[in-house]
């Protein structure tokens, strides 16, 4: 395109333009981002985003419900490297597009992007206002809450998202995985018993059950269950997977040893050396003197 040729040959103030031109007659939304971000190219190339940047923020004041503004100023202040007051921006774009669902989704991914994942989760709670029955939501408002350390609100999260997808053995999976990491054995394990029910043919869920029972020192438990994938398994490689596990698993296993049965008593018997008898010393003679008796 012609804007395009400009910015080839350095030619940003007709590239600048015709950007805007572009910019003022688009209709389309997805049409408008695209040429402000190739002004905000622009400008950046040639140091000017604190130059523009009181413009930017003129134009949203004046026209508070165009929601192109809010992006604008938005993807300007990112360009700057201003999280914060690329939040501020969107904190308020909900407030008045509250129904916007691509700007709530940003302001959860600046939140979470920022290490503010009660924030996030906050957030998430109200986007599932609006669409209660999207299951996945219920898995990313789980993540935000364990990232953010509340691993109570993350379970409840969980739970709600497996009643409402019954029939997804994978949701139960990941569910059991989040147990797991909470050192929650019994319940991963049920989980992933759930998931198996569900889809009897795919023995990843069993494979992965011995997995976690080896590593906890249930050996006896995880035998039963690579056993089970090594006879039923399809694949090969999950055949061979579980028969090398189960090697492992004997290889580490000590051997009973019996204590030796007593034979029959040795006819020779231990002798102590004969110790010799000391003979008691003679008391010493009296030596008679010369007119000894």
């Amino acid at each position: 395109n012609l804007a395009g040729f400009y910015v080839r040959a350095e030619r940003f103030d007709k590239a600048e333009e015709t950007y805007k031109k572009i910019l003022e007659a688009a209709k389309d939304p997805w049409l408008k981002d695209w040429a402000n971000g190739e002004l905000l190219n622009i400008y950046q190339r040639q140091n000017r985003l604190d130059e523009v940047l009181p413009k930017y923020e003129e134009s949203l004041q004046k026209n508070p419900n165009d929601i192109i503004q809010y992006r604008r100023l938005a993807e300007l202040y990112a360009r700057k490297g201003e999280n914060e007051k690329v939040i501020g921006v969107y904190e308020k774009a909900v407030k008045v597009f509250p129904e916007d669902r691509n700007m709530n989704n940003r302001l959860v991914d600046l939140y979470e992007a920022n290490n503010r994942f009660n924030e996030a989760a906050a957030q998430m709670e109200n986007i599932i206002k609006t669409a209660p029955n999207e299951t996945y939501l219920y898995e990313r408002l789980a993540s935000l809450y364990e990232r953010a350390g509340n691993n109570e609100e993350a379970k409840k999260a969980w739970e709600t998202a497996v009643a409402k997808a019954v029939n997804d053995p994978g949701i139960y999976s990941r569910y059991a995985e989040a147990l797991y990491r909470w050192k929650d054995l019994d319940g991963a394990l049920a989980q992933l018993k759930k998931a198996q029910a569900m889809d009897a043919g795919n023995l990843n869920y069993t494979m992965r059950s011995a997995t976690m029972l080896i590593d906890s020192g249930r050996a006896e438990e995880a035998k039963a269950a690579f056993k089970k994938v090594s006879a039923e398994a399809r694949e090969e490689w999950m055949k061979n997977e579980a028969n090398r596990r189960l090697e492992e698993i004997s290889k580490t296993e000590q051997p009973v040893v019996e204590a030796p049965k007593e034979g029959p008593t040795s006819a020779i018997s231990e002798t102590k050396p004969v110790e010799k008898e000391e003979k008691p010393k003679e008391a010493p003679k009296k030596r008679k003197g010369l007119f000894g008796r």
